[in-house]
């Protein structure tokens, strides 16, 4: 995939656009189906916030990052690290 530009909102618009389309086609939940959602919660908590509704991963991020959409991107892939090596250990348990 490529984007022109190291930008976390661009790389959310596409994730998004990608679990829309995901609910359209009646995926579960092993197709990736709330992976945003998941995330977002996994960095709410990450940073120390309460998960208010309206706020998305981008927002928790961007902000955390000085609103650096190139650090922010970096940010993203390694908080997205993180996400996948605890959910590796919770199936183990």
């Amino acid at each position: 995939m490529y984007f022109g530009r190291k930008s976390l909102t661009d790389l959310h618009n596409f994730l998004y656009g990608f679990e829309m389309a995901l609910d359209l086609s009646d995926a579960d939940e092993k197709d990736g189906k709330h992976f945003m959602r998941n995330l977002t919660n996994y960095a709410a908590e990450f940073f120390g916030e309460n998960i208010p509704t309206a706020m998305s991963l981008v927002s928790f991020i961007l902000r955390n990052s000085k609103n650096d959409e190139e650090k922010s991107f970096d940010v993203f892939f390694a908080l997205l690290e993180e996400f996948k090596l605890e959910k590796e250990s919770l199936s183990k348990e």
